[in-house]
């Protein structure tokens, strides 16, 4: 993905976006590792807004917040 094309990202995409790089992780792997489909992790780092649960699993495997995760609030 493009710096400029980074830019434009949601908080939450570009959070998630930088969580799963610094654990050298490919998309399918994370989402693997979370217990959700690729596809739909892949359009959470695109933008896509995540529902309830899954936003509690990506909290609990990343280990913040949901507020810091969608951008709310500062780690």
């Amino acid at each position: 993905m493009k710096q400029k094309d980074i830019k434009q990202l949601t908080p939450f995409a570009k959070r998630l976006l930088e969580l799963r790089k610094e654990k050298s992780l490919t998309q399918h792997q994370l989402a693997e590792l979370v217990g959700i489909p690729q596809g739909t992790y892949k359009e959470y780092e695109l933008g896509t807004e995540a529902n309830y649960t899954n936003l509690i699993k990506l909290s609990k495997f990343h280990g913040y917040s949901v507020g810091y995760l969608i951008g709310s609030e500062d780690y």
